[in-house]
């Protein structure tokens, strides 16, 4: 097959609310090319590499599905880092070079992310 195939019972609930979310903030989306949740646990403090999701111009969304402590999310344009400290509900969307820093010892860093063009 040539296409993403469902992997979850959850796609059409993350479906539905990533629709709401770009209706609402209107924004187009021409097609969404993954969406997944992410659960991370403290790793020592070593920070995720610094990394584009997809070779190819997108977009990325995050929405923060579980409280924790640091765990902050850093957008790199250039020379200039801009840093996300989140709460739950927490959506951001950015395109490019990020990051993340692991959750506080105990804590679990849960998000959805989605990338989309």
């Amino acid at each position: 097959m040539f296409m993403s195939t469902q992997q979850s019972e959850y796609l059409v609930h993350s479906n539905e609310v990533l629709k709401e979310i770009f209706d609402h903030n209107e924004i187009d989306v021409k097609a969404v090319l993954r969406i997944n949740v992410n659960c991370t646990h403290y790793t020592g403090g070593t920070s995720s590499p610094i990394h584009r999701d997809h070779d190819f111009p997108h977009h990325n969304l995050l929405i923060y599905l579980s409280s924790f402590q640091q765990g902050c999310t850093s957008v790199y344009s250039g020379d200039v880092r801009g840093v996300h400290s989140p709460s739950e509900d927490d959506i951001i969307e950015f395109r490019g070079l990020h990051n993340m820093e692991p959750p506080a010892p105990g804590d679990r860093r849960i998000v959805l992310v989605a990338t989309y063009i």
